[in-house]
Order: structure tokens, then sequence, then C-alpha cells
């Protein structure tokens, strides 16, 4: 029997060489909403519209609603290199009963794309929910046309463990099939550098 607590309360702060997540605040959203304006495909395989301002607001807003109900862990991903923003992320799922959770809702910015922080980002969250909180299993779920997330999962030694099919509604109204990968503590393939 599990006897983990999740600290939604407390102000988590993760950081590597590379990478430092501190969680979502509402005053993130003007740093934010370059990329919705300039890069809208990272929202492909989002499952919210965010086209404009008022979605990005509503997105926030409701990451921000989860983690107050203590349900999801919304943190926004700063690239130390540049010291901006690149993205965002998420725990969520959060099962402290039979210890298991998932990462997801994670986008970056294409310049931090290929460069190493999404592992970062990654391992971090990983090795603070195995190591820190006492986590047993995390999850991923990704849309399965999502080639490019499949594969950073498995160079982290994420194993597919199958696929939920016609799994939930697109923005577009289609239904998506869902790939679920996981990690269970002990497989990683590598730690972050600190």
């Amino acid at each position: 029997m599990s006897s983990i607590k999740f600290p939604f309360d407390q102000s988590i702060v993760l950081q590597d060489d590379s990478a430092f997540l501190r969680p979502l605040a509402y005053s993130d959203i003007d740093e934010l909403l370059t990329y919705l304006s300039n890069e809208p495909s990272l929202f492909q395989y989002s499952l919210q519209h965010m086209r404009d301002r008022i979605d990005l607001e509503k997105y926030v807003s409701h990451a921000l609603e989860q983690r107050k109900n203590k349900s999801e862990y919304p943190f926004v991903i700063i690239d130390k290199k540049s010291g901006k923003i690149a993205g965002t992320t998420r725990l969520y799922l959060i099962n402290e009963s039979h210890a298991w959770l998932a990462i997801g809702y994670t986008w970056i910015g294409t310049i931090y794309q290929r460069t190493g922080l999404n592992r970062s980002v990654k391992l971090l969250l990983l090795n603070y929910c195995f190591d820190e909180l006492g986590f047993i299993r995390v999850e991923f779920r990704i849309d399965k046309e999502n080639s490019q997330s499949a594969r950073a999962l498995e160079s982290i030694g994420a194993v597919k463990e199958g696929e939920l099919r016609s799994h939930m509604y697109q923005k577009d109204g289609q239904r998506r099939n869902t790939l679920i990968y996981s990690i269970l503590k002990g497989e990683l393939r590598s730690k972050p550098s600190s």
C-alpha cells in the first residue's frame, strides 16, 4: 500500500544544467503567448483549441484550477541558457494510493527542440517522482500520430504498452487513438545532469 502524499501546496522547483522547472503562474501568459502567435504547429496534437490569448488564458486558468483542486501540477519550462520560458509540462492523473501518475501536456518552442531540453525536463520529473515522492510508475499518453513524442519517450527507456482506440475527441471533433507509454522505477536510462 502506498503512503504517498503529493505536495500540491508546495512550490516545486526542479533544475539541472539546462532546464529549470517552476510552478506555472498566470503571469506567464504574456511570454507563452509568443509561441501561440509564432508557432501554432506546437499545438497540433493539443486536445484544446489554442488560437489566441483567450484560449491560452483558459488553458492556464484550467491548469491552475486543477492544481488548486489537487489533481494536477503544472510547470513552466525555462531554458537556463537563455533564461526564457520554453514551454510547459504537467503532472496529472495523480494516483497516490496506487503510486502512479502521468507526465503530459508538454510543449516546447521549436528553437529548444532537439537541444536536449525536453529530455532534461522528462528526467527531472521522473527522478523527482520516483526518488523524492516514491511513485512506482509514470505514464505518458500521446496521440498515435505524434511520432516525434514517441521517439523522445523511447529514447529515455519508456515502454509502449498499447493503444487506446478511438479514445478521445480532438479539437476538430474527430476521435484520436492514444498510445500509452510507461517507465517503472529503476528503468530510467540516465539521470539529469546537475
